[in-house]
């Protein structure tokens, strides 16, 4: 177990986890106790987090996410409609609602779409001179 401060804040460092620190504990005088006590609840918390895995397809999962449950189809995030129990969902309709769900256009770094493979390795055009 060790404590630290890193580039969010400080942070405890345990079994290659890491939990953050709340504000009001000083990094300095964290207790044994105390840090034991955030892994438990850092852990519970990420125990909570699956709802619901298959068989058929490990890469498919429902979780409980920050803006509630969603289903995880490989690299797809998947709603789930109000309408729908996250607990009873089967793993055919897990499928027909990521198949459903229309693929989204990549962003780049400053919200526009990002630039094709192709685009990306064409050179610029450079501008040519007129003589006078």
């Amino acid at each position: 177990m060790k404590v630290a401060i890193g580039r969010f804040g400080p942070y405890i460092s345990h079994n290659s986890a890491f939990v953050s620190l709340p504000k009001e504990i000083d990094p300095l005088d964290v207790t044994e106790e105390q840090a034991i006590q955030l892994i438990e609840d850092k852990r519970k918390k990420d125990a909570e987090k699956l709802i619901k895995a298959f068989d058929e397809d490990p890469d498919v999962k429902v979780l409980n996410g920050r803006w509630g449950p969603y289903i995880e189809f490989g690299k797809l995030n998947v709603k789930i409609p109000k309408d729908k129990d996250p607990k009873s969902l089967t793993y055919e309709e897990c499928k027909a609602l990521a198949d459903a769900t229309p693929a989204t256009a990549k962003k780049g770094r400053f919200g526009k779409a990002a630039p094709t493979k192709a685009a990306a390795k064409a050179p610029a055009k450079k501008a040519t001179k007129k003589k006078k």
